[in-house]
């Protein structure tokens, strides 16, 4: 029940928030104080949850090698006494936190508990309660696209870097900033799709493994690189999947209402590239399933932001409410997939204080 409870408290206080209720702000402000605590005390307490929860023990314990700033990372929590709960505590703390600190920024303020929504759907429990590493590379991927936002450029490269040297697919975010001047057209759109689906159906990926092989040899990168590719759990073919049509489906809503949306134009374009990568990623690495979900989540993320503006388009009350409906019933059955998984170790949820909760 706790991943569902994520998304009913995100939804409640949404509505909470915008909706005329007696007393509002003091029950908002209570739902709220009980979303965050409860995020925050269950993911920084945990205690064998999620199917990298050993994996990453292991890494800690024993120096495995890793990405050099993880690495540096365990030392530095080593140096200060602290075990693995507390590693896991640190990590989680700091890449919600930065997180939270995009989305309070770039989100729209009466729609930013349905970003929390959304995200709680997937993100968290893909990427905060499993792939940590990756969750971490991800949350300053997210400051980067703040600093895009912001026209910073060094502090983008900056933080595009540190990403990487956490998790070493970060790298492929870094031409974000520089496509961002460019305008997408939807004939365009709609020819690199079709391209990203032939190219994958003839089997790209092989190409690019022979690529990776080749020019990172024997390098950590390339290792990692290759290891995927040759995980045979990893190794499902995605391009025909139910996964696939509802990534398409929030595609073109995103398409539909980017000149909608009442943003800055600056913002517009990094939703739309956004968008647009996390597609053209995941369609053109699709021969192995969890090679392009994982690399198309960098992109794919900023979708949360879109949503926290989308039900607004529209004027009328009853057209809102039945969008938000809808994206509160597609979080739930986001959440059911997820644990439907297997061997996901996602549950029960187990903490240091209390267990099997």
């Amino acid at each position: 029940m706790y991943y569902y409870t994520l998304v009913v408290l995100a939804y409640a206080t949404f509505l909470l928030d915008n909706f005329n209720v007696r007393n509002k702000e003091k029950y908002s402000c209570l739902f709220a104080y009980v979303f965050f605590s409860v995020i925050f005390f269950i993911s920084s307490f945990r205690y064998e949850v999620g199917s990298d929860y050993p994996g990453y023990k292991e890494i800690f314990e024993y120096d495995d090698p890793i990405e050099p700033l993880f690495a540096l990372l365990i030392k530095a929590v080593k140096y200060i006494g602290g075990n693995y709960e507390v590693f896991v505590a640190i990590i989680f703390i700091f890449s919600f936190g930065l997180k939270l600190f995009v989305f309070r920024k770039l989100a729209f303020r009466k729609g930013f508990y349905l970003s929390m929504m959304l995200f709680c759907s997937f993100y968290y429990i893909a990427y905060e309660m499993n792939a940590i590493r990756q969750g971490l590379a991800m949350s300053l991927t997210l400051l980067a696209v703040y600093y895009a936002y912001m026209r910073k450029k060094i502090k983008y490269i900056t933080v595009c870097l540190l990403a990487s040297f956490i998790h070493y697919t970060a790298f492929c975010f870094i031409p974000f900033y520089p496509l961002l001047n460019i305008k997408l057209k939807k004939i365009h759109i709609v020819g690199i799709c079709l391209l990203c689906v032939l190219l994958s159906m003839n089997q790209i990926f092989n190409i690019f493994m022979d690529m990776a092989s080749m020019y990172l040899g024997d390098s950590a990168m390339g290792d990692r690189i290759l290891a995927y590719g040759e995980n045979g759990d990893a190794s499902s073919n995605v391009l025909f999947s139910s996964g696939t049509l509802r990534r398409l489906f929030f595609f073109g809503l995103i398409i539909y209402s980017i000149d909608k949306i009442e943003v800055t134009e600056r913002l517009k374009q990094i939703i739309l590239w956004g968008a647009f990568l996390s597609i053209v990623t995941y369609l053109l690495f699709s021969q192995i399933g969890y090679f392009s979900i994982r690399l198309s989540a960098y992109y794919r993320i900023i979708e949360c932001i879109w949503l926290s503006y989308f039900p607004f388009i529209f004027k009328n009350h009853r057209s809102q409410m039945i969008v938000i409906a809808f994206f509160f019933l597609y979080s739930i059955l986001q959440v059911s997939s997820a644990l439907m998984l297997e061997d996901n170790g996602l549950l029960p949820i187990r903490t240091i204080v209390f267990e099997d909760l």
